[in-house]
């Protein structure tokens, strides 16, 4: 049964154990209560519905502010990233939807358990936040969706996600540097926290835990890669047939939005002519 944007069925009190004798659907729970006892331990709540929400709906939803609480509906982790003391867990998610805009989240919060891993199915609820320029969820809970379907894997296959490709100009850092601030490519915004690749780019200028890219043409407009989940060794010139990563914005404390692509393994950077 697929629950983006409907209505999800919670049959068990605890958020984190899923019973598997039941499913979350209403007619199949009473189809079960009909035929024998729940599941032992289980406490239902009949006729307890919880809404969840897309990821577009609620980064393109003017109605949901900062602070609000949510809880998306089945989302893909695309990207996950565990602090040096293995104490809190990063995640990017996107929606089973595939959409291209607006369809992808950041979410933070403690590290209990094994981490996910990308391509596995998950639900998140928490505060949704503003951190550093980007919609995150703050501190969020997750819990692993097991009914596979929800994501739009059938047939029990995990698959792992697609990344959007993209041009350079569209999800620049910026677009303008004889302007003041940054000047961010139209598509910036929307793809944020989203897993894009773009094709055929060359190193502009190095830093320390950074690199800039472009189309080796125009080097006014450049994208930023930065080393939160991978740390490459770029080298000025060098040209990419491919890179791959999740989009995020962190404006730190710049007053103006900071785009960054942040590749998530070696598999990620192919170089080539």
């Amino acid at each position: 049964m697929r629950r983006s944007g409907a209505l999800a069925y919670r049959s068990n009190a605890k958020p984190f154990v899923w019973p598997t004798c039941i499913r979350h659907s209403p007619l199949v729970l009473l189809a079960a209560l009909a035929t024998g006892p729940a599941c032992a331990g289980d406490v239902i709540f009949v006729g307890d519905y919880e809404y969840t929400t897309p990821i577009e709906s609620l980064r393109y939803n003017t109605n949901f502010v900062p602070g609000e609480l949510a809880e998306l509906a089945p989302a893909i982790v695309t990207a996950t990233m565990l602090t040096s003391s293995n104490t809190k867990l990063t995640l990017f998610l996107e929606d089973e939807t595939g959409s291209d805009q607006w369809s992808a989240i950041e979410a933070y919060g403690d590290a209990v358990g094994q981490p996910p891993a990308v391509g596995d199915c998950v639900r998140v609820k928490g505060t949704f936040v503003d951190f550093g320029g980007a919609a995150e969820i703050s501190p969020m809970i997750w819990w692993p969706d097991t009914h596979l379907e929800d994501c739009g894997y059938f047939g029990g296959v995990v698959v792992p996600p697609t990344p959007i490709p993209v041009s350079i100009d569209y999800v620049a850092t910026d677009t303008s540097p004889g302007m003041a601030g940054n000047q961010p490519g139209l598509g910036a915004e929307s793809h944020e926290s989203a897993l894009v690749t773009l094709q055929n780019v060359t190193v502009l200028a190095t830093s320390t835990h950074s690199f800039e890219v472009y189309d080796g043409v125009d080097s006014g407009t450049y994208l930023l890669v930065d080393d939160f989940l991978y740390h490459y060794a770029a080298t000025a010139g060098t040209h990419f047939s491919s890179i791959t990563g999740v989009l995020n914005e962190y404006d730190g404390v710049s007053s103006t939005p900071v785009y960054q692509l942040l590749p998530r393994s070696a598999s990620d950077i192919v170089v080539g002519p």
